[in-house]
């Protein structure tokens, strides 16, 4: 049942990596595109890991979530001892990479945001669309 969260983020976050990544090893980036790429790829995973492991909501007093944006366990206070929730290993594991995978997806969204208005400007250039003041 965990996987039915997992993929569709899983996916997500693969297309925006990947497509940004091909992106960046274009020949006609420039070196500084490239630099702003493997900067917010180091960004990204540091924010990765911080969701997968560090950053935890409370939405109850009894309730605390560890991980962002699939839950990687959920802690139920009772009578003073967090007792974590069972999960199986394997969608925890899951859950773990999809939070890593995006904090870099996150991080790349301006250069899928560059990329988009790049390729837009381009066809429209092409198609004789000019814009008007």
């Amino acid at each position: 049942m965990g996987f039915l969260f997992i993929l569709p983020v899983l996916a997500l976050d693969l297309w925006i990596i990947f497509s940004s990544a091909r992106w960046l090893k274009r020949v006609d980036t420039t070196p500084r595109w490239r630099k702003a790429g493997v900067i917010l790829i180091s960004l990204g995973a540091g924010v990765g890991i911080w969701f997968s492991a560090f950053l935890t909501i409370r939405p109850t007093a009894k309730t605390r979530i560890v991980g962002f944006p699939i839950p990687v366990t959920v802690l139920q206070n009772d009578n003073g001892k967090w007792t974590p929730t069972d999960v199986p290993d394997v969608v925890r594991w899951g859950a773990l990479a999809t939070n890593l995978l995006t904090g870099i997806a996150l991080a790349l969204i301006p250069v899928k945001v560059a990329i988009l208005t790049r390729d837009l400007s381009s066809a429209n250039a092409e198609a004789g669309i000019t814009r008007k003041p």
